[in-house]
């Protein structure tokens, strides 16, 4: 063998060599990179246990997903709900009209339906065609109103004056309600929007703990990812297109739900309840229409 040809053996060998040297380098590099997140997940966990802030198991094992941002086209009714509607007005069962540039829909019962807690939810199903395009927040039994978020792509958007469905309960009954509906042209393709990454759930439960959104005795129960304005617009009836960015819902036992914004980390500072007061005045809703009729009616005595 020719003494050339040995050296380029050689040459060969060692470069071979060197490749594998610097995988095996560059692999141990990772190594403590990797341990030193499991270590602050642990010592995160080991904290709040210490401040004896309880998480369920659910939570500590909850796989974050890879969600996009969003954007709608703006606030509208399909061809398809409005002639739904038709038909029920038709047929004289319920009483349809379209405010603010026919971005609210509102709709008075002819014949109020009864409802319990237990049938709550079928019984609106039964009395609005196009409620399976919301998701069950609950019924506010001391304001007489049972309220609903409108859902896409599986998550639901929160807060949201452009997708939200407000039903009036009086005396156990459904008597009227008020919804509006957001416009998604591609809602169902979210697979072929850019992901996001999304700030891991215990870190969004220490920042709410270091805020004191959290406290001692609290129990998270439960989390999710869902959808939120990017921009978290003031409370009003805005129009147009918007974005949704994924949002954190950090459910508290007994203690309510928060949201905090799974991008950025920006806690959102919503209240359930002035939200349904910010929207039933938005829509022109009167809450306490039927107490003001019995005002008038005893003042003209």
């Amino acid at each position: 063998m020719q003494w050339g040809q040995i050296k380029t053996l050689f040459i060969i060998s060692f470069l071979i060599l060197d490749l594998f040297l610097l995988q095996q380098f560059l692999e141990k590099q990772n190594q403590p990179e990797l341990s030193q997140l499991t270590f602050e997940s642990q010592d995160t966990v080991t904290e709040l246990e210490n401040s004896d802030v309880t998480i369920d198991e659910d939570v500590l094992s909850f796989e974050v997903p890879s969600v996009p941002v969003i954007e709608s086209e703006g606030i509208s009714f399909s061809e398809d709900i409005r002639n739904q509607m038709e038909d029920l007005e038709e047929d004289g069962g319920q009483d349809i009209e379209y405010i603010n540039n026919n971005t609210v829909m509102k709709s008075t019962l002819d014949e109020p339906v009864d409802v319990t807690e237990e049938n709550i939810l079928n019984q609106i199903n039964a009395v609005i065609p196009f409620a399976n395009q919301y998701s069950y927040w609950g019924w506010d039994q001391e304001k007489g109103v049972a309220i609903l978020f409108q859902k896409t792509n599986n998550r639901t958007i929160y807060m949201n004056q452009g997708g939200v469905l407000l039903v009036r309960i009086e005396d156990n009954q459904i008597t009227r309600y008020a919804a509006t509906l957001h416009s998604f042209s591609n809602s169902s393709e979210e697979e072929d929007a850019q992901p996001s990454e999304l700030i891991s759930p215990l870190n969004v439960i220490k920042q709410l703990f270091d805020e004191g959104l959290i406290s001692q005795g609290d129990e998270i129960s439960s989390i999710d990812v869902v959808y939120h304005n990017s921009l978290n617009l003031v409370p009003g009836l805005q129009n147009g297109p918007q974005q949704f960015a994924p949002t954190w819902k950090i459910d508290i036992a007994g203690g309510g739900s928060l949201f905090v914004n799974a991008i950025r980390g920006h806690i959102i500072d919503r209240n359930v309840d002035e939200f349904i007061m910010d929207t039933s005045q938005s829509f022109n809703f009167n809450l306490n229409e039927a107490n003001e009729t019995m005002s008038e009616e005893t003042a003209e005595e």
